[in-house]
């Protein structure tokens, strides 16, 4: 079925009604496929927003973590130097009692362990134990005069504030280059606890924790103000813009998200009263999630199985298409229009439907000028018809009648006796198709009636190919056209009367010419009767006989078959009868 549609495909091209369907489909398709695209873009951005909001909150909640411990252990120093009697001792003495004897059997042991627990810390870079009492600062690092740690920030934050706790980034005064994070608490009233965390080494971690990310961290304090950003490098950090983002939190959640300018907040705040803000490029998240290229891979493998899919639907609805077509040029007869270049299937075919019904329109009228005729020569054969009993009877009574009067051996006899003869082969016979060797048979005692009653007028010849003997022929076809010839073609001064009855073969039909040496037919005449044999119509006329053979062998065996005639003044006429040459089934009775 491909080259037939390739070749309707070729003569119509794009004007093909393939084409539309292809193109309606396709549109229906396309549809759902928008439909569907919209729909699950829209799921796939809710479901990357949720797992964004859920990825940004693991990493933010992740690095809270961190920072968590690192505060637990800068909580677990304080709470060593606010729980030890010895410290509280050491804070609580007046002057300096580093040389007193109690200080170097007590008190230095303890100071020196605390010191030491700070040490092994890889995050706490220093620790300072301020006394209010003896105005002095033991260090890990280095002690002193509390005069000398003036100029240190936390410590300057204490004196402008008097704060009992607080968190603040610090610079290291000597160099201005180290920063922590101080946090502070006042212990009682006796002195002040300084813990300073190395931010370099939280924020060398928490970049390595989120390098694929790109992220960048903040550390708020209580009072949600920013103590430190670690930033990734990857874009210029505002923290201003970043401090109106971070207020819109909610205040009372200790998760939450904000999406904006195409970056993703996530808070998680600490036990610690601090607050962790993550700040992820979105494009950073999805780049980690291989959904969007499946997702466009297989919307654009899902657009192409819909126009496959368009395609194939389209050819096998369009097949029922060709199968029509196909049938018309099997008929070997198209319709054709004023402009076959702008046709499609549609119009070929309804043309070539067009043309069916005319042509059929045609062929009901045809016939119903046939069966007009056919009624016509019905009728006539009604007014001849002469019920076989009463005919048998009559005869059988007038040949009895003649026999006792007259004798047997007379022509009155013969001739009655033919007469039943021939009555008796033309009504008991119910078929209207006979074979030629019945029809020449009552054909013969026609013209032996007519010698005898023109004492032997007519000298008959019959050629009849024995070939022929067993063919089909209409019944009554052979004895119109002798009474033709005996009525019309002589008249009571000609002589030597010659009718020539020749049956053959020809090729697959069966021609049946009688030939009369008779006065033959003026030409007006001959081609009246010509146009009424074409007429399909018996008129009332002396050449009934004629036309009524004409019309059942048509009606019988189809217009190519019939009777034609030939005739010329003087010369005679010649009648020539054309059928199928068809043999008669054999009939075995039991």
């Amino acid at each position: 079925m491909i080259k037939p549609t390739l070749d309707i495909l070729r003569k119509y091209k794009f004007k093909s009604v393939f084409f539309r369907y292809f193109r309606m489909l396709l549109t229906v398709m396309l549809i759902f496929f928008l439909v569907y695209t919209v729909i699950l873009s829209a799921y796939y951005h809710y479901s990357q927003n949720r797992d964004l909001k859920f990825l940004s909150r693991e990493i933010s909640m992740k690095s809270g973590n961190y920072v968590d411990h690192v505060m637990g252990e800068v909580l677990g120093i304080y709470e060593s130097a606010a729980s030890s009697e010895y410290i509280n001792l050491l804070l609580s003495k007046e002057g300096i009692p580093i040389s007193s004897s109690e200080y170097q059997s007590t008190l230095h042991p303890v100071v020196y362990t605390f010191f030491s627990q700070v040490n092994k810390s890889d995050w706490i870079a220093n620790v300072y134990l301020c006394s209010f009492k003896s105005q002095y600062v033991y260090s890990n690092t280095v002690s002193g005069k509390m005069e000398v740690f003036e100029d240190r920030d936390w410590l300057k934050r204490y004196r402008q504030t008097g704060e009992t706790f607080y968190m603040m980034s610090s610079l290291e005064p000597m160099t201005g280059k180290e920063e922590y994070l101080s946090v502070c608490w006042k212990l009682d009233n006796i002195g002040f606890l300084c813990v300073q965390v190395e931010l370099d080494r939280i924020e060398d971690e928490l970049l390595r924790m989120n390098q694929q990310y790109q992220a960048d961290f903040y550390i708020l304090d209580q009072n949600q103000e920013m103590l430190y950003t670690v930033s990734s490098g990857q874009r210029e950090t505002d923290e201003e813009e970043a401090k109106r983002i971070i207020a819109g939190f909610c205040p009372e959640a200790d998760t939450d998200e904000i999406q904006k300018n195409g970056f993703l907040y996530a808070l998680t705040r600490s036990e610690y009263d601090l607050s962790y803000v993550t700040v992820i490029p979105e494009k950073q998240l999805m780049d980690t999630k291989g959904i969007g290229t499946v997702i466009v891979l297989g919307a654009a493998g899902l657009l192409i199985a819909l126009v496959i899919l368009a395609f194939y639907v389209t050819e096998k609805i369009y097949q029922s298409i060709v199968e029509i077509i196909a049938l018309f040029h099997v008929q070997g007869s198209e319709a054709s229009g004023p402009d076959q270049d702008n046709w499609n299937e549609t119009l070929f075919i309804s043309n070539n439907i067009m043309r069916i019904i005319k042509d059929y329109s045609a062929v009901e009228q045809q016939l119903t000028r046939e069966l007009k005729s056919l009624q016509q020569a019905r009728k006539v054969a009604l007014q001849t018809q002469i019920n076989p009993h009463f005919i048998f009877n009559t005869l059988q009574a007038v040949n009895l009648f003649v026999m006792n009067h007259m004798g047997k051996d007379n022509e009155a006899v013969r001739i009655i006796t033919l007469l039943s003869e021939f009555l008796r082969i033309t009504l008991n016979t119910k078929d209207h198709i006979v074979p030629i060797s019945l029809e020449v048979e009552y054909a013969r005692k026609y013209m032996e009636i007519q010698n005898i009653k023109y004492e032997n007028m007519f000298h008959v010849v019959w050629e009849v190919d024995p070939q022929t003997e067993n063919l089909k022929t209409v019944k009554m076809i052979l004895q119109p056209i002798l009474e033709n010839a005996v009525n019309h073609a002589f008249d009571y001064n000609s002589q030597n009367c010659r009718i020539h009855v020749r049956i053959r073969k020809m090729g697959d039909d069966v021609v049946i010419t009688v030939t009369d040496n008779g006065l033959g037919i003026e030409g007006v005449v001959l081609e009246r009767l010509r146009q009424q044999m074409q007429q399909d119509e018996i008129a009332e006329n002396q050449h009934i006989g004629l036309l009524n053979v004409h019309l059942r062998i048509r009606l019988t065996f189809g217009e190519k078959y019939g009777v034609q005639i030939f005739s010329k003044p003087g010369k005679g006429t010649k009648v020539q009868m054309r059928m199928p040459a068809i043999a008669m089934i054999s009939q075995k009775g039991g």
